[in-house]
This record gives C-alpha cells, structure tokens and sequence, in this order.
C-alpha cells in the first residue's frame, strides 16, 4: 500500500535533504522524482454531466460516482446507481495516461472528480 506524499511533505524533505545531502542524488530514487515535481501544479476539476465521452488529460487520480436513476458506464463496465469506484496512480507522481478512461452517462448522472496538471478535457 502506497501513501501519497503531500507538497508540504514533500517541501519538509526537500529542506531536509539540503542540510544532510551533497546532492538530490544521495537520496532513495523515489523522493528524488517527488522533489523534481515539486513545481507542478494540481488542478481538481468536478465535473457533473449525463454525456459521454474520453477524458483526454493525463491524470493522478479519479473518482466517479453514479449519481442518477440508471445504470451507467465506466470504462465500459456497468456502474448502477449510487455506485462509484476511484482511481490512484500512486505516489511517485504516476499519472493515468489520456485516454485511459471513458464513461458513458447518458440515461443517467455522474459526478467525476479529477486531479490532474492541467483542466482536464472530455471528448
């Protein structure tokens, strides 16, 4: 089970790491990819809709819930009313590449929860 690093946590480390360390090289290969992302930027986007389509942003994480009356699909697997399932690339700042999921909420509702570098965008 993987614990997902927070930036605050992460800017902890990166001071710790410039007391005790010559270089971000001394250090376990997994922090070192956690600081170089420091920089980027987390962009949560909730998003309700009763379409269809292909969430095409490379994404950490995400979680869809069906909300409406019918069923509906998640990556072409059914998903029934007041079901949800969530989605997490783990904490070495993997990311779900575009493309990877689809939904299909068409005679029903679902609310999907993203976070991600960037807004995400639906086709």
């Amino acid at each position: 089970m993987y614990t997902k690093l927070s930036p605050s946590y992460l800017k902890k480390l990166d001071s710790i790491y410039n007391a005790i360390c010559k270089s971000k090289e001394e250090l376990p290969l997994n922090i070192q990819t956690s600081l170089n992302n420091l920089s980027k930027g987390i962009v949560p986007t909730l998003l309700r809709t009763n379409g269809s389509g292909t969430i095409n942003t490379d994404i950490y994480d995400i979680s869809v819930k069906n909300v409406g009356s019918s069923q509906g699909l998640f990556n072409g697997v059914p998903l029934k009313p007041d079901e949800g399932v969530d989605f997490n690339a783990g904490v070495l700042n993997n990311v779900y590449a575009s493309g990877t999921f689809t939904f299909d909420a068409t005679d029903t509702e679902f609310i999907i929860a993203v976070n991600s570098e960037t807004a995400i965008t639906i086709v």
